[in-house]
């Protein structure tokens, strides 16, 4: 017989503050939207969690002079930073039809906590060509940041790197919208496939229901697929969509020195090859405001991660 103790006593007090503006500007062909952001940050956390081992009454790792626990974790962090960030945007409406349009604008962020600054450029287009079908291809790409909150800062030990960089991403997606009717009912079938670089990765690892981070910028990765959507009003007014998707993505450890198989590209945790989804909708006849969803997927993978070892 056997068993296994997990102790935690953990506390952790957050408070974010923010204030900002957004406002627009509308010159006809063009309509400019721009904003901005502060977000004061107080972070207050202790961190106190052990676990305990019993085979047949012994306490693993055995040693019969001293009680040995396989971990344990003591910490405390309270600190306070303060985020920036704004963006400005351009729409532009080429000619009177809407067949050719853009948007064009750039993101901005800074961290007080890491003195990191990061600069998003994002570019998207769209062109309806004049075809007897509603066809409209669309272009986006850009680059996209994912500033850390605490919880990428903290490792398992409870240690917190206040100079984790953000997360990383170069991003191009392709697709295409087709309106249509059916049975005297509008519908429209989407298509789009999609390319992410990533870089400055945070590795993490599913523990039970919670996610824990490496709280290092120690992985790169890429993540590709595409999805078929169909949309209809299989009932007047409410939104129903089946679609496929097909996704690959992998991370490779950049700091794996003695952990083996680790130095080359294994799958993501959220890795999925293979979605099917389903939502449909209705609502009360006279009452539209009584409404009642089901939302059904099925995906396949298994969450992986890093080594233990590496986050340790």
């Amino acid at each position: 017989t056997g068993g296994i103790q997990d102790f935690a006593r953990n506390y952790l007090d957050v408070t974010v503050s923010d204030v900002g503006f957004r406002g627009s500007y509308d010159a006809k062909k063009n309509f400019i939207q721009f904003g901005a952001n502060a977000t004061v940050t107080n972070i207050s956390d202790v961190l106190h969690e052990w676990q305990r081992r019993d085979s047949a009454a012994f306490t693993q790792p055995y040693n019969q002079d001293t009680l040995n626990l396989p971990y344990v974790f003591n910490s405390t962090a309270s600190f306070n930073y303060t985020r920036f960030n704004g963006f400005i945007q351009d729409n532009i409406h080429f000619d009177s039809a809407n067949r050719f349009t853009t948007s064009i604008g750039v993101r901005f962020n800074y961290s007080s906590l890491n003195n990191e600054l990061l600069i998003s450029p994002r570019l998207q287009l769209a062109y309806k060509p004049e075809w007897k079908n509603d066809v409209v291809f669309k272009l986006s790409t850009g680059y996209y940041d994912q500033p850390p909150f605490y919880r990428e800062m903290r490792n398992l030990q409870g240690n917190v790197n206040t100079q984790l960089k953000a997360q990383k991403s170069y991003q191009a997606v392709l697709g295409a919208d087709y309106n249509l009717k059916m049975y005297n009912r509008p519908f429209k079938i989407t298509f789009e496939t999609y390319y992410k670089d990533l870089w400055d990765l945070d590795p993490y690892i599913y523990d039970n229901v919670r996610i824990r981070y490496t709280g290092k910028n120690d992985a790169i990765g890429y993540v590709y697929g595409g999805e078929l959507r169909l949309y209809g009003d299989l009932v007047k007014d409410a939104t129903s969509w089946v679609s496929i998707g097909l996704m690959k993505g992998e991370q490779k450890i950049t700091d794996s020195t003695g952990i083996a198989g680790y130095s080359k590209y294994f799958s993501l945790p959220s890795d999925q090859r293979f979605m099917l989804g389903m939502y449909f909708e209705d609502y009360i006849p006279r009452h539209k405001n009584f409404k009642v969803h089901i939302n059904m997927v099925y995906a396949t993978g298994l969450p992986v991660g890093p080594p233990t070892g590496h986050l340790y």
